[in-house]
């Protein structure tokens, strides 16, 4: 693939439209799709140009800042996260049984040959039929004389017939045993007058065995600030360029950082629900693997991860000023309602720590391992009235469910027989949800 180089102009943004400088960059080099350095941002306190270069097919990026000459003064690449999805199908053994041979009532068969090629029809009785006409009619008549266990529409055809020296005729049938399994035959055995079948059993039982499998990798890259509200000023709008790099926003060391999502794998196993020998053991599975929204992290050019936001699917990232501090704000999409969380940075301190705030649930840690817990806490305003706090997994069953007391806001939970994975933390209140959040087990 050939390398591409995209320019974007970086202006003060956040100065205010007024303090603005404006550069004009060489035609063709200049990209709205590609991101703005703030002046407020960069550690000489000058405007910067930022450029990004493709890097082969491989989805890695080089970020490069420029001098008002146009000159490279530093350069970093962005190594992008490989990622995998995998689903593996997975089946029990069929283990197929035959019996022995089982005799049909001659009255029976003789009653339905009447019922179907009945004498007002000029045909013969039962017993005074060709073989012929008798293999022809068994081909459709035997789920009838069977009691419906065999489908004659899977009827094999002329080539699975065999005549025996003694006059004995031999066929196939299918068993009409469940829907998707392996076409299972049987033999029929018409001797004379006589019809006798070979009964067949499946039964899904043994070990797992895979029968399908699907993989997918994909990339994990950096992701930016599009909206920044300068509530001193009363100004607050989408950038035109994303914020895609910054140098002292999140630290005041020499290193540019960048924002990506942040991924906690995940394993669950999903049964489709069928059990067709009873054993209450599903006949089919389906293992799913891979990597589901965790939040946001801040990732210094040399790689080391300096801050991480354990909040899950971010719908959006927002830059507040205000009294002289800086405010990271996250839109959080959680069970169909949008949360916003808040973080207070420090640069000078190298520290980020949240807001407090009576509307927001806050777990901690925000990675849990395994058989241990966690402390949920719980705002002042949301258990004035007590509450139920309820866990629940991905397939909306409840693992966790306690009564919180009015004024409890701080819950401890255990998390002993609950498998890593990814589980809904809800608050309700007389059938109403108070507050949410995700919580990681890893």
């Amino acid at each position: 693939m050939k390398k591409t180089l995209k320019l974007a102009l970086c202006s003060l943004m956040l100065a205010g439209a007024a303090n603005a400088q404006v550069a004009t960059l060489p035609e063709g080099h200049y990209d709205y799709g590609h991101g703005i350095l703030p002046k407020a941002f960069s550690s000489d306190g000058k405007a910067k140009f930022l450029a990004t270069e493709e890097l082969g097919e491989d989805g890695n990026i080089k970020i490069h800042t420029y001098n008002s000459s146009f000159n490279v003064e530093h350069s970093f690449e962005v190594i992008p996260q490989k990622l995998s999805d995998k689903t593996i199908t997975e089946q029990r053994a069929l283990v197929v049984t035959s019996g022995e041979y089982v005799t049909i009532d001659p009255n029976k068969i003789e009653h339905i040959w009447e019922d179907d090629y009945g004498w007002e029809d000029n045909h013969a009785s039962w017993s005074q039929a060709s073989q012929e006409e008798k293999v022809e009619w068994l081909k459709f008549g035997m789920d009838d004389i069977s009691d419906g266990l065999f489908d004659w529409d899977d009827y094999n055809g002329k080539d699975s017939i065999y005549t025996a020296t003694n006059g004995d005729v031999y066929f196939y049938l299918h068993g009409n045993y469940a829907f998707d399994e392996p076409a299972l035959s049987t033999i029929v055995v018409l001797s004379g007058t006589t019809v006798k079948y070979q009964p067949i059993t499946c039964q899904r039982t043994g070990e797992w065995e895979v029968i399908d499998t699907n993989e997918d990798e994909y990339e994990n890259t950096m992701t930016v600030i599009w909206n920044v509200i300068n509530i001193d000023n009363d100004w607050s709008y989408e950038l035109s360029d994303p914020l895609l790099a910054t140098q002292t926003l999140f630290n005041t060391d020499a290193k540019y950082e960048y924002i990506r999502y942040k991924y906690v794998a995940y394993s669950d196993q999903v049964s489709d629900g069928r059990d067709t020998d009873g054993d209450g053991i599903p006949d089919k599975r389906t293992v799913r693997s891979g990597y589901d929204y965790a939040g946001l992290e801040v990732v210094s050019e040399d790689g080391n991860v300096i801050a991480s936001f354990d909040v899950g699917d971010i719908e959006g990232r927002y830059l507040i000023l205000w009294e002289g501090k800086r405010y990271f704000m996250l839109e959080v999409y959680n069970e169909g309602n949008y949360e916003y969380q808040i973080y207070e940075i420090n640069p000078n301190g190298n520290n980020i720590t949240r807001v407090s705030s009576q509307a927001f649930m806050h777990i901690l840690p925000a990675m849990p391992k395994k058989n241990t817990s966690v402390t949920v806490e719980l705002g002042e305003e949301s258990v004035k009235d007590g509450g139920q706090l309820m866990i629940t997994d991905m397939n909306g069953r409840t693992v966790y469910n306690n009564a919180v007391a009015p004024g409890e806001t701080s819950v401890q939970v255990p998390l002993r027989r609950m498998a890593s994975g990814v589980y809904s933390v809800t608050l309700m209140n007389r059938g109403q949800k108070i507050e949410n959040s995700k919580l990681i087990i890893r």
